[in-house]
């Protein structure tokens, strides 16, 4: 006659020599279900984890959806290994059924952004009850139940970063620090562009779908040379999606304005901007002389510049005709104020990036036209979390663009067509 370990006691297993049991189940959601469904295992799984215990009966199980499992099962665990996971419902159920209490810094966004062989892990026993981060070695075999070994490095050698991955790869890299949770953008969002009185009457937005991005923001590192020796060095954060200084200001971020149009320019009708934007209201001499640009050159792009509309003339003297407000001195305290932000190793795919509108490779011609004398040594990248979110207000949905550091709204994009229930390419 069998017996199970189920049916014996202490003392018959141990008479036996039953050893401690596990049982392993990976896709787990498909036999043990939440909610009311229920498979022909769920009872017995459910007694399973309940009764075990006492015999030396344990249970293993993974999945990818952890808001999937029933709950019954989930309330028995005494540790959770949590990788990253993409969807709220998912993070929040691992949260609720943490076995220990989860700090506040390893919460929501945190489990979202988890790098490849990362891992958050809640442990209780009768004497500790803890959480902590750990790293998994590399995996060392393929799917499909070969025994073939891909990983034939050692598993604490890093392999080389790259900044080019194909489409759909994934890549760590560096990003500000996201102080904006999933919950407040959203709340944040459905205020957007009304006022107090509309938000307390219930005439807020609907938010129809959000999601989090990355603006690659291009760090350069540079020297500023007087009389051929090195004087001062600082370091510059253009955004490359917005083309303009990023700056911190009273805790906020903030843009420079008109860079976007400089960049568009040649190099010398970058220097006049500048020169003009220090000295409005300069003569062609003036220009020529203090300027230390050569006088057929000046005329020519000063005539250019007029025909665009970007300088105008009164008399003989010549102004900006556009909004133009970018630190015309290399070393001015505000340049360098985004390095006070946090920043943290992220895992991203190029379908988590915002195309840039500015490219890396001119910001070096670009800062050495404004600011004479500037040596850029090095441009590297930091990535810039922003929430985007479709909002709609009665008939009107509009794309809006939230930072999601300081929780500044950037900017909004009229969405035409495309109506409510239709998937949209990316």
């Amino acid at each position: 006659r069998k017996t199970s370990a189920a049916q014996l006691d202490v003392s018959e297993a141990g008479e036996t020599g039953i050893p401690p049991t596990w049982l392993v189940i990976d896709e787990a959601h498909t036999l043990i279900p939440s909610g009311s469904k229920k498979t022909p295992a769920t009872d017995a799984l459910v007694e399973y984890v309940k009764q075990g215990r006492r015999p030396g009966c344990s249970l293993l199980f993974a999945t990818q959806q952890p808001s999937a499992i029933d709950t019954k099962i989930l309330s028995q665990l005494d540790m959770l290994i949590v990788h990253k996971l993409v969807f709220s419902d998912d993070v929040k159920a691992v949260e609720r059924r943490m076995p220990t209490v989860l700090p506040r810094e390893y919460a929501g966004n945190f489990i979202k952004r988890l790098p490849v062989g990362v891992a958050v892990i809640g442990d209780r026993s009768d004497t500790t009850s803890r959480a902590f981060v750990v790293r998994i070695r590399p995996r060392r075999s393929q799917h499909e139940g070969r025994e073939v070994a891909v990983d034939t490095e050692r598993p604490n050698k890093e392999k080389p970063s790259t900044s080019s991955v194909a489409e759909g790869e994934e890549k760590r890299v560096k990003a500000f620090v996201v102080r904006i949770t999933e919950d407040k953008a959203r709340n944040l969002f459905r205020s957007y562009g009304h006022g107090f009185f509309s938000r307390i009457l219930g005439g807020g937005n609907e938010v129809e779908s959000l999601e989090m991005k990355f603006a690659p923001v291009w760090v350069a590192e540079y020297v500023v040379v007087s009389g051929g020796r090195m004087k001062e060095s600082s370091i510059a954060y253009i955004d490359g999606v917005h083309g303009e200084f990023l700056h911190v200001k009273d805790g906020r971020i903030v843009f420079s304005s008109g860079l976007k149009h400089i960049y568009k320019l040649s190099r010398y009708q970058r220097r006049l901007i500048i020169f003009l934007k220090q000295n409005p209201g300069s003569t062609l001499s003036e220009i020529i002389a203090r300027g230390k640009i050569p006088a057929d050159i000046a005329e020519k792009e000063l005539a250019a510049l007029e025909k665009a509309k970007i300088v105008r003339a009164e008399g003989e003297r010549y102004f900006l005709n556009v909004d133009v407000d970018v630190p015309v001195d290399p070393v001015h305290p505000l340049i360098p104020t985004p390095a006070t932000l946090l920043t943290a190793d992220v895992t991203i795919t190029p379908a988590d990036v915002i195309s840039p509108n500015f490219d890396r490779e001119r910001v070096k011609d670009l800062l050495q036209s404004i600011w004479p004398g500037v040596v850029v040594r090095k441009v590297e990248t930091v990535y810039r979390p922003v929430w985007v979110g479709v909002v709609r207000k009665g008939k009107a949905r509009k794309k809006v663009f939230l930072d999601a550091v300081t929780g500044v709204f950037e900017k909004e994009l009229p969405i035409i067509g495309g109506g409510r229930g239709k998937r949209r390419a990316r």
